[in-house]
C-alpha cells in the first residue's frame, strides 16, 4: 500500500494535489504507528506540498507522545501552513522548547487566519508563565 502512495506522490499534478492530498491524510488514520513513522522519515522531503497529509502524520505522532519524531517530522518537512505552525508551537511547548514555540507562534500570525490573533495570545500568555522563575 505505501509503495502506491509513492508512486502517486512521484506523478502528481497539481490539479490532483488537493484530492490527493486529503484522502492520503484520510487513510493514515487507519494504519499502525510504526507505519505512518517510517512512511513520514522516508518521504518526507517529497511530502512538503501535502499540508494536510503532513499535518495527519504529525498529529498522529503527537497523540502517542512521539513528540520528538512530530518536530523531526516538521523540520524536515520545512512545514509551512497555519495549522502546521500551530502544531510546531505546540510540539516546541511540549518539550521545552520556549524560543521555538515562540518564533513558530509569530509565525501563525503571518497567516491571518482567523483566530490567529487570539491563539497568539493565549500561547503567549503560556509562554510567560512557563518563563516566570519559580520561588
Amino acid at each position: 500500500m505505501a509503495a502506491a502512495w509513492t508512486q502517486a506522490l512521484d506523478e502528481r499534478c497539481p490539479l490532483q494535489d488537493y484530492v490527493l492530498n486529503n484522502w492520503l491524510a484520510a487513510q493514515f488514520g487507519e494504519l499502525d504507528l510504526p507505519i505512518v513513522e517510517a512512511f513520514a522519515k522516508e518521504h518526507a522531503q517529497a511530502l512538503k506540498g501535502y499540508p494536510n497529509l503532513i499535518y495527519a502524520l504529525a498529529q498522529r505522532m503527537r497523540a502517542n507522545q512521539h513528540w520528538h519524531e512530530a518536530l523531526k517530522f516538521l523540520e524536515e518537512t520545512d512545514a509551512e501552513s497555519e495549522p502546521l505552525q500551530r502544531l510546531w508551537t505546540e510540539l516546541s511547548l511540549q518539550l521545552g522548547d520556549y524560543d521555538a514555540a515562540e518564533t513558530h507562534a509569530h509565525r501563525v500570525l503571518n497567516y491571518h487566519a482567523p483566530g490567529g490573533r487570539e491563539w497568539h495570545e493565549l500561547i503567549s500568555q503560556q509562554l510567560a508563565q512557563l518563563r516566570k522563575p519559580r520561588r
